[in-house]
């Protein structure tokens, strides 16, 4: 989870974990989205302060490598495809 990673920060991380990837690897990264529904009880009764990003967001944190292709799924709900990329994730 890289909630609680800076934007910059976070963005060396996925650089320094692309660098490890074998050929084919991947590269699952977590985050709370902006519509977490518990976002106001945890930062303020829990007090656990994360960084919340949208797809789009996390998305921009890769744009600068080169993985072939990315899915991003939203609490639960089905993943969707980046545009441009093939929908199964089997497909070259």
């Amino acid at each position: 989870m890289i909630d609680y990673l800076e934007d910059a920060l976070a963005e060396k991380l996925v650089l320094r974990s692309y660098e490890h990837l074998k050929p084919g690897g991947v590269l699952t990264l977590g985050n709370f989205g902006p519509a977490n529904p518990n976002r106001a009880f945890m930062d303020h009764i829990l007090q656990w302060k994360l960084i919340h990003r949208s797809p789009e967001q996390l998305r921009a944190l890769t744009a600068e490598y080169p993985f072939r292709r990315a899915w991003m799924s939203s609490q639960g709900r089905k993943a969707s495809p980046v545009p441009g990329r093939p929908q199964n994730p089997t497909e070259d």
